[in-house]
């Protein structure tokens, strides 16, 4: 079993190394930060890693069978990426009421809730097909 790792490329020219079969291997900031902050996975399938960009025949078999690659990770991994506002407001309260009143206690909270929702991830088109076709999904923010 694989986790299938959801992402936004980012800037191309931002570009950081990771070891990949004992090689420098050359991948945008986002996704560096995304596999830094999410260690202990032991199998991902992240398309810029798994696909040869530069072999356009490959890219192209591959795009078509991306559908298949997200149904078959036992979870899909969101990166939203690095947080934007101070990372205590972000955090969740461990045992979570199973009922709230439509009284908002924090204005803080719902500008942690609007920072999420603005993340670039969320206007990428293959979202959908990322979420509806996976059998779990995780949304990391940060580690």
């Amino acid at each position: 079993p694989y986790t299938a790792v959801s992402y936004v490329w980012g800037n191309d020219e931002a570009l950081e190394h990771i070891i990949l079969n004992g090689r420098r291997f050359r991948v945008r900031s986002n996704l560096w930060s995304c596999l830094y902050c999410e260690p202990g996975r032991r199998y991902l399938w992240v398309d810029a890693i798994c696909i040869d960009q530069s072999n356009h025949a490959e890219r192209n078999v591959q795009v078509r069978r991306m559908d298949q690659t997200y149904r078959d990770a036992a979870c899909v991994s969101v990166w939203l990426g690095l947080p934007t506002i101070p990372r205590d407001i972000m955090m969740l309260h461990p045992d979570p009421p199973l009922a709230k009143t439509n009284e908002i206690e924090s204005f803080e909270w719902c500008d942690a809730i609007a920072d999420l929702a603005n993340r670039p991830y969320w206007s990428r088109f293959w979202v959908v097909q990322e979420f509806l076709l996976a059998q779990q999904v995780v949304l990391y923010c940060s580690n």
